[in-house]
């Protein structure tokens, strides 16, 4: 849901014309589907995850990434711990945009409306790093 919103979210802005997005499991199965509810979700709000497919993380991505964003302060701690050297990129989500070291609620088996909330709270906080990642990039253009 956090990929849908962010692409979503950026095409709209022309200053962030330029950023890739991509999400990854800690435990994803290559080829995975969404679950139905976040399909709902997502679908409720004009974006499509039919097509979506879950990407195990790889060293390969985690390395050329610039910033690397997790929902829970668990997932960060596992990724620095078996790559140290990311340590300056990785953030959570709220870590980041918020300077609160706090998780996103994880829906995964919830009902419609756990996940509905969940995708609340993850706007909310995309819609806050879409400004942050947009000032940046007018902070480069000036530079």
């Amino acid at each position: 849901m956090a990929e849908g919103l962010l692409q979503d979210k950026i095409k709209e802005n022309p200053l962030l014309q330029e950023v890739r997005v991509l999400s990854g499991g800690l435990s994803a199965v290559l080829g995975d589907k969404a679950s139905k509810e976040a399909i709902e979700v997502m679908r409720r709000r004009g974006i499509s995850l039919e097509g979506h497919e879950s990407h195990p993380l790889n060293k390969t991505v985690l390395q050329e990434a610039d910033l690397i964003l997790t929902m829970t302060k668990g997932h960060k701690d596992f990724l620095l711990f078996y790559f140290p050297a990311l340590k300056d990129k990785t953030f959570t989500l709220k870590e980041y945009v918020e300077e609160k070291n706090t998780d996103i609620t994880d829906p995964f088996g919830g009902t419609l409306e756990v996940y509905e909330k969940t995708c609340e709270e993850l706007d909310r906080e995309i819609d806050k790093l879409v400004e942050k990642l947009a000032e940046k990039e007018k902070k480069k253009g000036k530079s």
